[in-house]
């Protein structure tokens, strides 16, 4: 009885280590450090946001292909007399 327990014990043992190990790998990929060299202004930090979004675009540019194009709104137009000029809510013959 005694030998399952501790057979039971080191595979749990095992399985929170493991899961342990992921928690810490998430925890340090979400951090994201100030390069050395002193503080740096908004604009440098801006800027590099925006070079990381343009990479994070170019990386994913490919699955964008993938995925169907966006739908553009059509115009709106008045629903009594389908015209473009204005919508019925701004009809002049309605009101």
């Amino acid at each position: 009885m005694a030998i399952y327990s501790v057979a039971i014990l080191a595979t749990e043992n095992r399985n929170l280590r493991a899961a342990n190990k992921k928690i810490v790998k998430k925890r340090e990929k979400k951090k994201q450090y100030i390069s050395k060299g002193g503080a740096k202004t908004s604009r440098e930090v801006q800027e590099a946001q925006n070079q990381a979004i343009i990479v994070d675009k170019v990386q994913n540019q490919g699955i964008s292909q993938i995925q169907a194009p966006s739908l553009e709104r059509a115009q709106r137009l008045c629903s009594l007399y389908r015209l473009l000029t204005y919508t019925a809510r701004t009809c002049p013959e309605f009101q």
